[in-house]
């Protein structure tokens, strides 16, 4: 447990620290945003100008772009209009790939700006707290990472359980560590303390990061799934109506219309408009809500007649489906608004703290001219608790960047143990 406490931890804070810093980037985004492109996004006075006007102001100067869907603006934020240049429909439930949202100042019906999605502050910091800009690979190894912090975590929790009494009664100095202390005890009382003080919200930000992950995620939400339930279909069919045409259904001349019919049925957050494909679908109006407790209902409107023909209500959602929401979101700064925000930042200096104090504890402990001098590995089946070997089988099979460094741990240690031990040859550096 010692040695995957520290070999995991060794080789996996680097990347948890780049996680940490371009985290607490992503927290701060909305700030940013405005402060830089506050001309593009901040509007200029009252709304004076139709929505559907915007629309087509929008129309007027991409008109061979597709009008994917639309967030009506407010006070603070001017009217997006989410295009496609290349009128390539979006697949699944991201945008289009080659999508840009055009801002128009609904005081005055001008647009202030166009930003391509692809470059925007926010997707840019991402695609760094993911992959540093790499894409796949390199993600791959943010998963590894995040893999090796939930081990480092029980391993920690697992050397740190006091065996009896007396060793409860000593247990003070972790939890409230004692900073004028000398050596190496007060940075292991640190080191200790933080990641005892932070264990529970740091599982939850593991677990919700790993979501976004390649093979993790996709275990994860088989899982979900599976004990989540089926959640609610919003129902976009209409029925048929004589004499009607596609163009009377779907154009965005009627967007005002489908915005007040979504109003009067109870939505009375930020929203998200999306036209319909055809004559026979209905518009969608879905909320976007970020704040807690989240209202995030959506309701299909018939254009014609400006009827709601159906609605779902994310209190009906599967409790598994919420929690998933709320951890995302969380995960995101977005759900607590300010306070999550500086919450999340908090809880990334956090990190940094206790990867600082390890490593500080690390190099004091160290022998001179070694990396380490772990205690020497026993036999694994006969020294590992039954409990311990099945959460660390069920997280290699859960998580497989972690299952496959699993193996690839004990092959080390055992040709370590083995071929370099048994010979009485010393390394130079001891990598144990």
């Amino acid at each position: 447990m010692w040695r995957l406490h520290f070999v995991g931890g060794f080789l996996a804070a680097p990347i948890m620290l780049s996680l940490a810093v371009t985290g607490i980037l992503f927290a701060w985004n909305p700030q940013m945003e405005r402060a830089f492109l506050s001309d593009t996004l901040v509007p200029s006075g009252p709304a004076q100008v139709s929505l559907a006007g915007q629309v087509e102001a929008v129309r007027q100067e991409h008109p061979d772009a597709m009008i994917i869907s639309v967030e009506p603006g407010d006070a603070e934020t001017n009217t997006g209009v989410l295009i496609s240049p290349g009128g390539i429909a979006p697949e699944g439930f991201g945008g289009p790939p080659d999508g840009q949202t055009v801002y128009v100042d609904e005081a005055s019906g001008a647009i202030t700006g166009t930003l391509t999605e692809s470059d925007r502050p926010a997707q840019v910091i991402r695609e760094w707290h993911s992959s540093w800009g790499l894409g796949q690979p390199a993600e791959s190894l943010t998963e590894l990472a995040g893999s090796w912090l939930l081990v480092a975590i029980i391993t920690g929790l697992y050397l740190w359980w006091p065996r009896t009494r007396a060793a409860w009664r000593r247990t003070r100095g972790t939890w409230l560590p004692r900073i004028s202390g000398r050596g190496t005890r007060r940075w292991r009382e640190l080191h200790t303390s933080i990641g005892l003080w932070m264990t529970p919200v740091l599982l939850v930000l593991v677990i919700t990061g790993l979501t976004w992950t390649e093979y993790a995620g996709d275990n994860i939400r088989v899982l979900r799934d599976a004990f989540a339930g089926e959640a609610p279909q919003l129902d976009t069919a209409l029925a048929a109506t004589n004499g009607e045409t596609t163009t009377a259904q779907a154009s965005w001349a009627n967007v005002d219309g489908v915005v007040a019919a979504a109003r009067s049925a109870g939505l009375d957050q930020q929203l998200v408009v999306t036209a319909p494909p055809d004559d026979g679908t209905a518009w969608t109006v879905a909320q976007n809500d970020v704040v807690f407790p989240l209202d995030r209902d959506q309701v299909a409107v018939d254009a014609r007649t400006g009827e709601v023909t159906s609605m779902t209500r994310f209190a009906d959602t599967p409790l598994m489906s919420q929690l998933t929401t709320y951890g995302i979101l969380w995960h995101q700064a977005e759900l607590f608004g300010l306070l999550g925000q500086i919450g999340m930042t908090a809880l990334a200096l956090g990190v940094v703290a206790a990867i600082v104090f390890g490593y500080v504890l690390w190099w004091r402990r160290r022998p001179k001219g070694e990396v380490s001098r772990a205690p020497k590995a026993g036999r694994l089946i006969r020294t590992t608790p039954i409990g311990i070997g099945l959460v660390a089988i069920l997280l290699g099979v859960l998580l497989p960047t972690l299952g496959v460094a699993f193996l690839a741990f004990l092959v080390l240690e055992r040709i370590y143990s083995v071929v370099i031990r048994r010979r009485g040859w010393k390394p130079p550096v001891d990598l144990a």
